[in-house]
């Protein structure tokens, strides 16, 4: 996948930094190329990628290490606007199926965790 190793370690960032930030992820409207949809404008609760950057301690040049960002300053300006594009949407798609993958391993883990016997009963005499 593009950038996995980069998402994967943004995806621990948000954990740490932004506990529940899956609950306002909407991977419907999610669009990394967008500063009011991507995942750090979902994660932060704003709709806004700088509150969203100030929320989890980094610059904009240190969000490209987790894939938080397509491209940064004159790199985006030397790629040109459809390698942007496509990153965007590539980096897009990256973050939809690891946030998926990893908030369905949790489902799991918490459904494997619950007990597999009812619980027994206490007998009371009268």
């Amino acid at each position: 996948m593009y950038r996995e190793e980069q998402v994967r370690q943004g995806i621990a960032l948000l954990d740490a930094k932004l506990p529940g930030w899956h609950e306002t992820f909407d991977p419907s409207t999610l669009d990394i190329g967008r500063m009011d949809s991507c995942v750090l404008a979902q994660a932060s609760g704003s709709h806004n990628y700088v509150v969203g950057l100030l929320l989890v301690g980094l610059t904009a040049r240190e969000a490209l290490d987790y894939g938080f960002a397509a491209g940064y300053g004159v790199e985006l300006l030397l790629a040109g606007h459809s390698t942007w594009v496509y990153e965007s949407a590539e980096l897009t798609r990256t973050w939809i199926i690891l946030e998926r993958e990893v908030r369905f391993a949790k489902i799991s883990s918490d459904l494997l965790s619950l007990p597999t016997q009812p619980p027994a009963r206490e007998l009371v005499l009268v």
